[in-house]
């Protein structure tokens, strides 16, 4: 954590192994983070500092984004072409799409009605 005002470095958050990316809830009193290594997400209580859950997804999730009302958050994973959608009342995966490729983010575009993947990564 970081203190904005002095630029310290005030503490640490477990977020999980291998964090890549990661999303603020709408309210701001959550962290959403992909784990890489573990296959999963985590949710992290801001205020607590503590970790809260751990959502299993598919391999090397990547991307993370919060829908524009904060009802879900989506994880997208590199490996397989999976972008899960994780339920924020019950931290949950309620939701599982493929596509085509390597998504990496999700970004959602006024309106706010839908979403895209712009970047698309070739395999290493």
């Amino acid at each position: 954590m970081l203190e904005a005002a002095t630029k310290k470095l005030t503490g640490k958050l477990n977020a999980g192994s291998d964090p890549e990316e990661f999303a603020l809830s709408k309210d701001g009193r959550h962290i959403y983070i992909s784990n890489e290594d573990t296959k999963t997400a985590s949710v992290i209580s801001i205020a607590a500092a503590k970790l809260e859950h751990i959502i299993p997804v598919g391999q090397e999730p990547e991307g993370v984004t919060t829908t524009p009302d904060g009802k879900q958050f989506y994880v997208t994973c590199e490996a397989g072409g999976d972008i899960y959608v994780v339920d924020t009342a019950n931290y949950s995966a309620v939701g599982h799409f493929k596509v085509n490729g390597r998504p990496a983010v999700w970004p959602f575009y006024p309106p706010a009605e839908s979403g895209s993947f712009p970047q698309n990564r070739p395999a290493n």
